[in-house]
């Protein structure tokens, strides 16, 4: 029996939709379409089951479409996109069970994820080895986000006993590998010191490596190094340019840094009424250095006029919020 190649073409790709995506309802669709084939291959029949096999392959992409189900959605990427999709709406139930299902189908993120969960207490239980056990599954599936976190881990001690040099290496091969969080916390360790000697000039090398990623971070970083002429010599406008790319990005703490060079004066016109809106607006993202310093400007009448009641008000916000963060 000889087949037309496009009723070949037909069968094999919807075969591949039955292999991906394998609800009931799918099966009998595809079960449907492929009994037409069993009609004569004449040409008068060609038409005739193009008539009917047609209407049957719109049909399933229409029930697809309707219940939310893609081609995609059955991949590991797809799978692991909405995972993240449901992470990022903190619906940490579904997110796991789609990271379980992209982990099946071989995705490496999800590992990467989903030992973060469980680093962060995220919809399970925290558990630090069973975070370091699914990074290092990642690591072995090609994860650069595992790798970085798994130095993060000997960074911090979590579950492991705290190794600076462990996670400098870890933090390196990571970097190395184009991640812009690692390379990010590999120039903090050469800026500080920690797990390699103290080196300005590689640590703002790797902070530019992770700003020109879209780092904010590093961005951040970088900045600091420029206001207080570490390693570089001290430029207040390129440490106000990092700061505002920082704060455009969403970092805070670069929003209240920017606040505090408007305060000192570094770089621009003194300007403490500029300076409590930079704070105002990195307290509301959370800062609890910001809610300090508009403490402080209450405290001594800094802009504003003197109120300890409010300062007081302020500093206690600042210490909730540090504590709601431990």
């Amino acid at each position: 029996l000889e087949l037309p190649i496009m009723e070949i073409i037909i069968v094999v790709l919807l075969i591949a939709a039955l292999v991906l995506y394998h609800k009931p309802a799918t099966i009998n669709m595809i079960t449907a379409v492929l009994e037409n084939f069993h009609m004569k291959w004449d040409a008068r029949s060609y038409m005739l089951s193009y008539a009917k096999v047609l209407p049957m392959i719109g049909m399933f992409f229409l029930v697809s479409a309707c219940t939310g189900s893609t081609f995609k959605m059955a991949t590991p990427e797809g799978l692991y996109d909405a995972g993240v999709k449901h992470l990022n709406k903190e619906e940490y139930g579904k997110a796991l069970a789609l990271f379980e299902k992209a982990v099946k189908a071989g995705s490496a993120d999800a590992m990467s994820d989903i030992g973060w969960m469980y680093q962060h207490g995220k919809g399970v239980k925290p558990d630090f080895q069973k975070a370091m056990y699914w990074y290092e599954r990642a690591v072995k599936g090609g994860s650069m986000a595992a790798m970085s976190n798994i130095g993060y881990l000997f960074d911090e001690g979590l579950g492991v006993e705290e190794d600076n040099d462990v996670a400098m290496r870890w933090y390196l091969k990571s970097a190395k590998a184009g991640n812009d969080a690692a390379a990010n916390n590999a120039g903090w360790m050469y800026q500080h010191g920690e797990g390699v000697g103290q080196d300005y000039e590689k640590a703002l090398m790797w902070y530019k490596k992770a700003a020109n990623a879209g780092n904010s971070y590093a961005m951040n970083n970088m900045a600091w190094m420029y206001e207080k002429g570490q390693g570089v010599d001290v430029d207040f406008e390129k440490a106000m340019e990092w700061y505002t790319k920082a704060a455009d990005g969403g970092n805070m703490e670069a929003v209240n840094n920017i606040g505090w060079m408007y305060e000192q004066g570094e770089g621009v016109p003194q300007d403490y009424d500029k300076a409590l809106v930079w704070y105002n607006k990195a307290a509301a993202g959370g800062n609890t250095s910001a809610m300090e310093n508009i403490a402080r400007l209450y405290e001594e009448g800094l802009g504003v006029e003197k109120d300890e009641e409010k300062a007081a008000e302020w500093f206690e916000q600042a210490e909730k919020a540090s504590k709601q963060s431990e």
